[in-house]
């Protein structure tokens, strides 16, 4: 009857935590794109809002959210500048343009940070597929005592 070596058995071991723990991190990786995205797609609709609201004409009537899914009604004055966060609750005027472009460079970054973390998930995927046969081997070899 065949039985793990005391080297074989340490394989198994050490395998078995790499695919453990990549899994884990394979999820937290999928979380992370998850928010990524979210930022993206907030990102678009900020800098769409910004578009629509320098064509809209002064005086147009705009429902202003106030929080928890409440509106008020306002008037449209002209868009002159943007309040843009920056961090730390930090804000800073600048005109729409210059509010485009800053949301354009962090749209782009986001985009990048999601690529990013998307190869390293599929170098991740790949590296735990490839341990996959050796383990079922050794715990094929084990289950046979």
């Amino acid at each position: 009857m065949p039985e793990l070596t005391e080297k074989e058995r340490e394989e198994l071991e050490r395998s078995l935590l790499e695919l453990d723990r990549g899994g884990a991190l394979l999820e937290a990786m999928s979380r992370q794109v998850a928010l990524l995205n979210a930022s993206l797609s907030e990102l678009s609709l900020t800098m769409e809002t910004i578009k629509k609201l320098r064509e809209a004409p002064e005086g147009a009537e705009i429902l202003t959210p106030i929080g928890s899914g409440s509106f008020v009604r306002a008037k449209l004055m002209p868009l002159e500048k943007v309040l843009t966060g920056v961090g730390a609750e930090v804000v800073v005027e600048r005109t729409p343009e210059e509010a485009l472009k800053l949301l354009e460079e962090r749209s782009s970054e986001v985009g990048k940070a999601i690529q990013d973390l998307r190869a390293e998930m599929a170098r991740l995927a790949q590296r735990m597929e490839a341990l996959r046969p050796e383990v079922e081997r050794l715990l094929s070899k084990a289950k046979e005592k």
